[in-house]
């Protein structure tokens, strides 16, 4: 609203008005504010440019101001999954690219790498299949790495969504697909969503669910 924007407008006079000063530690909080506004916003240009200010000023001074924080990559990369537009998604996948190189992934930065694809695969063709890619990546990135995150469940419903969203015909299939790998994994569980997506997924194209149903009952019985 009209109330979110003055606030974030003021916040960016502050820190202009910060930055001004030398040897100045920014507030983290301050920082946090104004990542989270541009992020609500869909402004993930913006949300990256901060982003810079703060990598750029730690260089600089870092015994003054701190480093990013995990906190500060995935607001960014939330902001992306927002938006979800073609720029959302190349700076999304540069940035994960660049966290995978340079520090420890979490797995709130995948997920919202996830809820990007599965955002875009309601319009474009092979966005559902660029979120199993990530998928897969991920997976094979902790089976290599004990530091790398391993899928959660939420990871999973987010490609299961991306196939449910998907216009392409045998979404629904697949999206079942996903959710009998979850089904299948001694370490998750599924759960409501995981099934309901699925079912969405055969309703929306007209095709029974019934198989799904019974199954999602006998497992939550």
């Amino acid at each position: 609203g009209n109330g979110r924007v003055r606030g974030l407008d003021t916040a960016e006079l502050v820190l202009g008005v910060l930055l001004q000063q030398k040897d100045l530690s920014i507030p983290l909080r301050m920082w946090n504010s104004l990542l989270r506004g541009h992020a609500y916003n869909s402004d993930y240009v913006s949300a990256r440019a901060v982003l810079q200010q703060i990598e750029t000023l730690h260089e600089r001074n870092p015994e003054q101001q701190p480093p990013p924080s995990d906190y500060h990559y995935n607001t960014v990369l939330y902001a992306c999954a927002r938006a979800a537009d073609d720029g959302a998604l190349d700076m999304a996948q540069s940035l994960v690219t660049f966290i995978e190189e340079n520090r420890t992934p979490t797995i709130d930065m995948y997920n919202n790498l996830l809820h990007l694809h599965s955002r875009r695969a309601k319009t474009v063709y092979g966005a559902a299949a660029a979120a199993e890619d990530v998928l897969i990546r991920v997976s094979e990135r902790s089976s290599l790495q004990d530091s790398s995150p391993p899928p959660n469940t939420t990871s999973f419903n987010l490609v299961i969504s991306a196939w449910s969203n998907s216009p392409e015909h045998q979404g629904a299939v697949r999206a079942k697909q996903i959710l009998d790998l979850l089904l299948n994994l001694n370490e998750l569980d599924a759960d409501v969503i995981s099934f309901g997506t699925v079912i969405h997924a055969f309703g929306r194209r007209r095709q029974s669910a019934r198989d799904v149903l019974d199954q999602a009952v006998g497992y939550f019985k």
